[in-house]
């Protein structure tokens, strides 16, 4: 049996981290710095596997 979950997703290519981020706080803009590069990449069905675990993410992205 498939998952039937298939289309276009965003990847995360490259991260790269310059200082530390404490994720409960927010930062004044230009106070820290992060390269994220995004790629659409293809998202096949799968097999439905007893015990499998799917993660997803959701960023976020607001300017002015």
């Amino acid at each position: 049996m498939k998952s039937g979950l298939n289309g276009i997703g965003i990847g995360i290519v490259k991260m790269g981290l310059y200082g530390v981020l404490n994720f409960n706080q927010d930062y004044p803009y230009g106070e820290k710095v992060i390269d994220l590069r995004f790629k659409l990449l293809p998202i096949q069905s799968e097999e439905i596997a007893a015990g499998k675990i799917n993660t997803s993410i959701i960023l976020r992205l607001t300017y002015d």
